[in-house]
């Protein structure tokens, strides 16, 4: 079973069978295959934490993804992403920002890092600092996506409702990957009781669905 085959199965049995579902579907394949131990350790240890992630389990998540930091001497980026995000979603910004910063110090140039540091910046208090660097980066990269996301969940946080709502809505105008913008969008409307904007965005998040996002069409649905 390769790498491949993971990352395109897991989201299916997600999908189909939940979360506890595809957490049940790996446990079964380590069983077989061994992968804790094994050359897909890094990448089968992303997929889990993931899943825990979404269940919440994040000091699980994180002790799966500390593990492989502790038996490899070069981890991806996605591992450091991830790890740095279960320590955001725990409250420990410290340590968030400890290992961002050591993901930025391996990989100099990636996007994803740079703006999880800035995000950060913005939880262990540089507010202004880290929402005008995000402004920045948007005005350098104006169709990243995840930068307008992430910048909309610093304006809620701060209960600046409106600024989130205008920043995604010029996110979906410029972003080409318009996935993640859609759902945060729809999601501010609801939580704004705009229930009518809300609506208005059901047909592209169908025409979304139909380029091959399923889960954005059983958002629709709700």
């Amino acid at each position: 079973l390769t790498q491949k085959i993971m990352d395109i199965f897991i989201p299916i049995i997600k999908e189909y069978y939940g979360i506890d579902g595809a957490l049940e579907f790996l446990k079964e394949l380590n069983l077989k295959y061994n992968f804790f131990k094994e050359q897909y350790l890094e990448r089968f240890s992303i997929l889990y934490a993931d899943l825990l992630k979404e269940k919440g389990n994040f000091d699980e998540g994180i002790e799966i993804l500390e593990n492989v930091r502790s038996k490899q001497q070069n981890v991806s980026t996605d591992l450091y992403f991830l790890l740095s995000e279960l320590y955001i979603l725990k409250k420990d910004y410290e340590s968030a920002n400890t290992i961002n910063f050591e993901g930025m110090q391996a990989y100099q140039n990636n996007v994803d890092l740079k703006r999880q540091s800035l995000k950060i910046s913005f939880y262990l208090g540089n507010k202004k600092e880290a929402i005008d660097a995000l402004k920045n980066l948007i005005s350098a990269y104006p169709d990243d996506s995840d930068a307008y996301i992430i910048l909309g969940e610093i304006y809620k946080s701060i209960k600046n409702f409106d600024e989130q709502i205008e920043t995604l809505k010029k996110g979906l105008n410029f972003s080409k990957n318009k996935d993640g913008i859609l759902k945060a969008l729809v999601q501010a409307y609801i939580d704004n009781n705009k229930l009518n904007e809300a609506l208005n965005l059901v047909p592209a998040l169908i025409q979304e669905a139909k380029i091959g996002n399923n889960e954005l069409y059983w958002v629709a649905l709700e």
